[in-house]
């Protein structure tokens, strides 16, 4: 199987965005795309990419990516807006 469908196969399993993948395996987050749109790619990077998703194992929801403004005192009397819910 060639990498691309390697990866697509990863991405559909793992729920995952091409731009995760590409940002966490390379700090490239365009990889995917720029691989969909014919980019060649050398042995070294393929390694890194299989490797990670050889190493992958999902974690716990994320909970930074769900942070919800939470008010606290009487609303107009100077709330206080947090960035993550209590």
């Amino acid at each position: 199987m060639s990498l691309l469908n390697d990866i697509e196969d990863f991405l559909d399993r793992h729920q995952m965005a091409a731009t995760k993948l590409g940002r966490e395996a390379l700090r490239d987050a365009s990889f995917v795309a720029n691989l969909r749109a014919g980019r060649r790619v050398f042995s070294e990077t393929e390694a890194k990419v299989r490797s990670f998703m050889d190493d992958y194992s999902p974690s716990s929801p994320d909970t930074t990516a769900s942070t919800a403004a939470v008010t606290t005192g009487s609303p107009g009397n100077g709330q206080i807006i947090t960035g993550r819910a209590a």
